[in-house]
Parts: structure tokens; C-alpha cells; sequence
């Protein structure tokens, strides 16, 4: 561990023109986030759709049916998929192509698991919704989410293998262009001819869902091709087994405690509850979205640069992405900080009930970006029993708390639980990762969209202010207006570090490329 220690600098690194993790994260990372900005816009428009034409009770319904789905799912991935992006990109790297066969032959064998988690959600749905939620509705809803059980578990895994081999666009794609547009389709068509209903919704999501599947494994197989005998195959099925159990038991605590504050809330209070939650938080995704893009970007980089034994590197890597999360985060937290109510109203009557459960979950995001990607050096430097321990602490906590609040606060509880929870893992990874290489993520450099955050602040109530008296949506239009642009140009006037520069600049030769591509095509 001393030695380690010696390798790593927290402050002080010096400059290096064109790093080349950060310059591959750029590269992955903008594929990822442009995906998912549109599947989060995509999937706003659904529940925003989905939530004005069935009210927030039947909303509720239809959430809860998605999330035994989500909870049964995470059974069949078996931890393979944090194991997929470690391994797929470390054989890939060595260019050891037996082995990387192995492990995806390894990987295939989730897919019986994924197949009986299915079958018990169909069997159980009846005793499920009568026995659990009291809502015999819920039944037929389990029994067609029962469906997309394995397709659930199939794509976590085909994406995971995809991700190892660097090529995001696939994943892109397939999870975050494909999936939303084909869910969307169905949900317009089958509105404007025969009305929806949370049974067709939940339909919509199962087709949707076979669908990405489907083609997932057509881009994997373009990469690497899978037509080539078993035999060729070398399985380090111990080694790939001991690194993901611990992982798969985590993940599967990990999916029951992020969905234990749907459940208590369908069990204990009324769908209606669960319905406002859920809006809620799914407006909340968007700072999870670009959390998430980079983290993804970033894991086989990890993996890559802690088998190298580059710390230098590492912690560069480490302390530069903490600002990009935190940073992009930002302006999405100042709009639910400042304006909750004309958020929630979108949705429809009702639903503004939940302003508050908004902020709360708000922050909850700015806790988790604003930490850096402790978790994820956590998981690619194979540290999966510290991950495990981690889960069960987290979990542990949620479950108490939610347990304690829920029954008295309703969702409230449920978003207290959800913020103290994320505090406390998130510390602990910090605490971790710095006693295990001697890393943090922040620099001075942090300070700046704190800085921003504030004069956009200012700017953006005073906008409200002023045109509040034309109506709430006007208002909420300006001050989101003004807030983006006062951020956007306070970043510019503080600077841009040297790093951040070699990002933008890998994006505009990106961007410059695709229009190009897209002028060949069109000519």
C-alpha cells in the first residue's frame, strides 16, 4: 500500500498536452451523453404523456408493475455485467481473444437465471398484488411485465460486453435512441387508437424491450464475432466468478433498495404516491445522466490505467471528471431549486403535490456527482468485496430509514431516506479510495461552477420575478433561460483549464467529423 501511495499525487500533477484517458473519455463520454439526454428527454415526454393520460393513480400502477420487473431483472445478470466491462476490456487490451470468448461464454449462462427470475414474477403476480400492494389491478400488470424479465437482464449484460470493447456508439444507439423512440411510437399509436391504459404502457415497454435486446446482441457480434466454436473459448471461471459474486449480490441489494421506496409506498399508501415519486424522480435522472455517461465512458479506462499502473494518470483522471459531473450537474439542480412547482405541473393535476420530494431528491443527485467516480475505480480495480460491503451498509441504512419514514412521512419519507442513504455512501467511497491509493477528486478548479452556480442563481429569480406576472410558465421559461446563459458565460469568464480544453476540442473534432460524414452522405 506504501508503495502505491508513493505512485499517486493528489495536487500538483503537471500538464500534459493530450492525456490519453481523458481524451479517450471525451470520446466515449460525448456518444454516451448525447444518447442519453435524448433517451432522458424521450423518456420525460413519455411519463409527462403516460402521466397526463392516465392521473397519477394509474401512473402509480403502471410504475410499480415496471418495478418488480427492474427487481426480478437484476436476479439474472448475476453481477456479469461490472464483470463484462473489466474483463472484455482487459482481454481486448491484451489482445488474449480465448479468453475474452470465455468470459462472454461465462456471461451467456445468466441468461437461464434471468428466464426463472421471469417465471417467478408470472407465478407470484396474483399473491403479489393482492397479498402485498392490496390492489388486485397489479396482477395482470405483473404478469405482462413478466415478460421482459430476461430481455431486461439479456441487455444489461450484451451492453456491458459491448461497453468493454470501447465502441459506446452501439450501446447508444441501441439503449438510449432505439429503446425510448420505439416506446414512444407505441405509446402515441396506441393512444390516438384505441386509449391507453397501464396494461398497453406496460405492453409498450415489454416490445420495446425485446426489441433493444435484439439488437445489442447484433452489435456485438459485429465487433466480435460470435460464430466460432465453443471450444475456441478459455473460461477463468473461478477468477470470473469470485470477482462477481460479491458484485452480483450487491447489484441485486442495490436494485431492491433503489426500488424499496416504490414498494413501501405501493404497499403502505396509495398508488397515487407512488405515481408523484416516480415523476419526481424521473425528472431528477438528468443529473444522473451525465453522471452516469462519464462513469460508463469511464470504467474501461479504469481498468486500462489500474493494470498499467499509471496512477499518475489515475488521479489526474480522477479529479478532472469529478468537475465534469459536478459541473453539468449544476444547472439542472438550480431549476428544481428555484422552480419545483411549474416542474411537477407538467405532469398534470396532482402532481405538484411533490415539489418538495423534488428538492429533496435534487440534492440526492448533487451529493452523488459532486463525489467523483469513487464507485467506479472502486469496481475496475477489482475491489468487488468492498463494493458488496458497501451495498449491504447502504442498503441496510435505505431499508431502516425508509422502513422508520415511510409509514408516517409517505414520500417524503421516502425522499429523506433516499438523500441520507446517498450521503453515506458517498462519503464512505471518498474515504475509501483515498485510503486505498491515496486519491480525491477535488483541486481548486472546483470552485468555479460553484461560483457560477451562484450569480446563475441570482440571475435566473430575478428573470422569474420580473415576468412572473404574465403566468407561471412564462416566468419558469425565463428563468431557465437566464440561468443557462448566466452559467454558461460565467464558466467561459472564469477559465478553462488546460484539460478541460483538450475535451472540447476532442468533441469539436468529433462533432466536425459527424456534420462531415453527414455532408458525404447527403451529397
Amino acid at each position: 500500500m506504501a508503495e502505491l501511495a508513493g505512485r499517486n499525487a493528489s495536487f500538483g500533477l503537471p500538464a500534459v498536452s493530450e492525456p490519453p484517458a481523458l481524451v479517450t473519455a471525451a470520446k466515449g463520454t460525448s456518444v454516451l451523453l448525447v444518447g442519453k439526454l435524448f433517451t432522458y428527454f424521450a423518456r420525460l415526454g413519455i411519463a409527462v404523456l403516460v402521466g397526463r393520460l392516465l392521473g397519477a393513480d394509474q401512473y402509480g400502477l403502471y410504475t410499480l408493475s415496471l418495478t418488480a420487473a427492474t427487481v426480478a431483472g437484476s436476479i439474472g445478470v448475476l453481477g456479469l455485467d461490472v464483470t463484462l466491462v473489466r474483463y472484455v476490456s482487459m482481454y481486448r487490451s491484451r489482445g488474449d481473444s480465448a479468453r475474452l470468448w470465455g468470459t462472454l461464454q461465462i456471461a451467456a449462462f445468466a441468461g437461464f437465471a434471468a428466464l426463472v427470475a421471469g417465471l417467478a414474477l408470472f407465478s407470484a403476480s396474483d399473491y403479489l398484488a393482492v397479498e402485498v400492494f392490496h390492489d388486485q389491478r397489479l396482477a395482470r400488470l405483473f404478469r405482462i411485465a413478466s415478460v421482459m424479465v430476461p430481455f431486461m437482464s439479456l441487455i444489461e449484460l450484451l451492453a456491458a460486453a459491448t461497453r468493454g470493447f470501447k465502441n459506446m456508439q452501439y450501446t447508444v444507439i441501441a439503449q438510449q435512441f432505439a429503446q425510448p423512440t420505439v416506446r414512444m411510437l407505441l405509446l402515441v399509436l396506441m393512444a390516438v387508437t384505441v386509449g391507453l391504459s397501464p396494461d398497453l404502457a406496460t405492453l409498450a415497454y415489454v416490445i420495446a424491450t425485446i426489441a433493444t435486446a435484439l439488437l445489442l446482441f447484433y452489435f456485438l457480434h459485429k465487433q466480435f464475432s460470435l460464430r466460432r466454436p465453443w471450444s475456441d473459448g478459455r473460461r477463468e471461471t473461478r477468477e470470473i466468478l469470485a470477482f462477481s459474486f460479491p458484485i452480483y449480490i450487491s447489484g441485486v441489494i442495490k436494485d431492491f433498495g433503489s426500488n424499496i421506496q416504490a414498494l413501501l409506498l405501493g404497499s403502505m399508501h396509495a398508488a397515487k404516491s407512488v405515481g408523484v415519486y416516480t415523476a419526481a424522480a424521473n425528472f431528477n435522472l438528468v443529473g444522473q445522466i451525465f453522471h452516469t455517461s462519464i462513469s460508463s465512458a469511464s470504467m474501461p479506462i479504469l481498468s486500462e490505467l489500474h493494470d498499467r499502473g499509471q496512477w499518475r494518470e489515475l488521479s489526474r483522471y480522477y479529479q478532472t471528471t469529478a468537475k465534469w459531473t459536478f459541473a453539468l450537474n449544476l444547472p439542472m439542480f438550480l431549476i428544481v431549486l428555484l422552480f419545483p412547482t411549474p416542474v411537477l405541473s407538467m405532469f398534470g393535476r396532482g402532481f405538484e403535490k411533490g415539489a418538495g420530494v423534488l428538492i429533496i431528491l435534487a440534492w440526492v443527485n448533487v451529493i452523488q456527482t459532486g463525489t467523483g467516480l469513487g464507485g467506479a475505480i472502486i469496481d475496475m480495480t477489482g475491489h468487488s468485496r468492498l463494493k458488496l460491503a458497501n451495498t449491504i451498509a447502504l442498503i441496510s441504512v435505505s431499508v431502516g430509514l425508509n422502513v422508520l419514514l415511510v409509514p408516517g412521512m409517505g414520500m417524503y419519507g421516502a425522499a429523506w431516506a433516499a438523500l441520507i442513504a446517498s450521503f453515506t455512501l458517498n462519503v464512505a467511497r471518498l474515504i475509501e479510495v483515498y485510503v486505498l491509493f491515496r486519491l480525491q477528486p477535488y483541486n481548486w478548479e472546483i470552485l468555479k461552477p460553484i461560483g457560477a452556480a451562484i450569480g446563475a442563481s441570482l440571475s435566473a429569480w430575478g428573470a422569474y420575478v420580473a415576468v412572473n406576472p404574465l403566468g407561471m410558465y412564462p416566468a419558469f421559461a425565463a428563468g431557465t433561460a437566464a440561468l443557462a446563459a448566466i452559467y454558461l458565460s460565467l464558466i467561459l469568464l472564469f477559465g478553462l483549464a488546460p484539460d478541460d480544453r483538450v475535451v472540447l476540442a476532442t468533441l469539436r473534432r468529433r462533432s466536425a467529423a459527424f456534420w462531415q460524414r453527414a455532408r458525404n452522405r447527403g451529397e
